[in-house]
């Protein structure tokens, strides 16, 4: 499935949007690609929390 030529990641083909004067398709799709970034710091958040917080130094 990669190796076909017409597919395209969400980036690559939001950046073929840059030069039309369509910014609210381009921001739709950057948001779109975005979102599974956001979901995940969601969701692993309190383990970034536990792991700063674990080597600090205790007095």
């Amino acid at each position: 499935m990669l190796s076909q030529m017409e597919i395209k990641t969400l980036p690559v083909y939001a950046s073929l949007y840059k030069t039309l004067p369509s910014w609210d398709t381009m921001s739709v799709i950057i948001s779109i690609s975005l979102m599974p970034l956001f979901i995940l710091l969601l969701f692993i958040q309190k383990y970034i929390v536990r792991g700063l917080t674990l080597g600090s130094v205790k007095e």
